[in-house]
């Protein structure tokens, strides 16, 4: 797998040598399509690179946004200065905003956004959501830790409403209590961990714009560790930093099944006509947090995992 994504990252460092030219250099060729990254994270590499393993056969323009508005202005200016391309890839949240604003008239596929309702409902737009179905998270966690019955969540009804009420439909199905804190701030959410770590078993960060900041995160961290409460993730990335698990996507299939959706477009399917998809969720484990919070994972579970740390 490590070889496989060195290979594709290189193909992407290569192909990047193509946004030195305009899109109209070779317009006698196939419909061009647009990459955007918003930044240089690897989970990002590695969905660009599964987006372009699947589409070989598509010309393909990569940009990287950078942190300035200097640099986006700069993709901008390249994107207009040639012929309009077939399609839009965007790779995070600022990249998909930017293709939005920007270039409505492109067509759009979008992946890995937190939070994807703001690009909903558009006609011009669809993508991969990072949401993996909240039963299956929660049958995973229970599957893993069965003595766990209460789990808190802290969320901002603003973007998670609706995953919220999924969740609390399947926590009554599977036997759980899912114990809920709302917020509108990241200032809040401190309080909210202190609220709910004297009533949980487990603690589950959910995606969420709001709740997510790197200083949330360590504070999560620092109370499951204290007070010995497993915390849920769902990201593989919050696992290596220290969360005990999580049912993730995998991001090289996220970017295939974007690939596979931007190939329909350019078949001739509207966006329009393609809902969302949402990834598989696989295993992802971090042993040295099992240690710290005096938990064994049985043998039989390692064996499933995707990814252990």
């Amino acid at each position: 797998m490590r070889n496989r994504f060195r290979k594709f990252s290189c193909a992407f460092l290569l192909l990047a040598l193509g946004v030195l030219f305009p899109l109209s250099a070779r317009v006698e060729e196939s419909p061009a399509v647009a990459i955007l990254l918003s930044g240089k994270q690897p989970a990002f590499q590695e969905v660009a690179a599964g987006f372009m393993e699947t589409a070989r056969e598509i010309r393909l323009f990569p940009f990287e946004l950078g942190g300035t508005e200097e640099s986006r202005g700069k993709v901008i200016k390249t994107l207009r200065s040639g012929a309009t391309p077939a399609a839009i890839f965007a790779v995070g949240s600022q990249a998909a905003e930017l293709a939005q604003k920007d270039f409505p008239e492109v067509p759009l596929v979008f992946s890995m956004v937190l939070n994807p309702e703001p690009f909903l409902g558009h006609p011009n737009t669809t993508g991969i959501t990072m949401k993996i179905h909240p039963r299956d998270q929660l049958q995973a966690f229970k599957k893993i830790l069965p003595r766990i019955r209460k789990i808190g969540v802290i969320y901002d009804p603003e973007q998670n409403r609706s995953t919220i009420a999924e969740a609390q439909a399947a926590a009554r199905e599977i036997g759980l209590t899912l114990l809920e804190k709302r917020v509108s701030q990241t200032r809040e959410i401190a309080n909210a961990i202190k609220d709910l770590m004297y009533l949980v078993d487990a603690f589950w960060i959910i995606p969420d714009q709001t709740v997510i900041s790197k200083e949330s995160f360590q504070y999560f961290l620092e109370t499951s560790i204290e007070r010995k409460i497993p915390l849920f993730a769902f990201s593989g990335i919050l696992v290596k930093g220290g969360a005990l698990l999580a049912l993730a996507p995998d991001y090289q299939d996220m970017g295939r099944q974007a690939g596979n959706l931007t190939k329909k477009i350019l078949a001739g399917k509207s966006p329009q006509s393609l809902p969302p998809l949402s990834p598989e969720g696989h295993l992802v484990l971090n042993q040295h947090t099992a240690q710290a919070l005096d938990l064994t994972i049985p043998p039989e579970i390692l064996k499933t995992a995707e990814k252990t740390y």
